[in-house]
């Protein structure tokens, strides 16, 4: 007999393509077990597919193609500053972690842990 396996799709190494910023609007964080990540509402997606990014887009954020149309420059400018916004929130928000994680880090050398 044979059993029947429930297909993990998130152990299938799926890989975030860059185009998808632009096309989709979504980044991928560098950090380990990141999920796509939508730079207009900040919501996540669960798997790395296409299909999962292009439906979120269209459902929830089907204007944008609208002022910005796809391939345009203004449309690329837009990705860009909303990028790099995302960084620049990220370095607000993880900056006082890895403060702390660094001051634990030099106060357990400094005791003799």
């Amino acid at each position: 007999m044979s059993e029947n396996k429930k297909r993990k799709v998130d152990t299938e190494n799926r890989q975030f393509k860059p185009e998808w910023e632009e096309q989709f609007l979504f980044t991928l964080p560098d950090h380990f077990g990141a999920k796509p990540t939508c730079l207009l509402c900040l919501q996540t997606v669960a798997v790395i597919k296409s299909d999962n990014l292009k439906r979120y887009y269209t459902k929830l954020h089907k204007e944008f193609d609208v002022n910005y149309p796809p391939n345009s420059d203004k449309r690329k400018n837009k990705v860009h500053s909303l990028g790099k916004a995302y960084q620049d929130s990220k370095k607000f928000l993880f900056a006082p972690l890895q403060l702390k994680k660094t001051q634990r880090m030099l106060h357990s050398k400094s005791v003799g842990f």
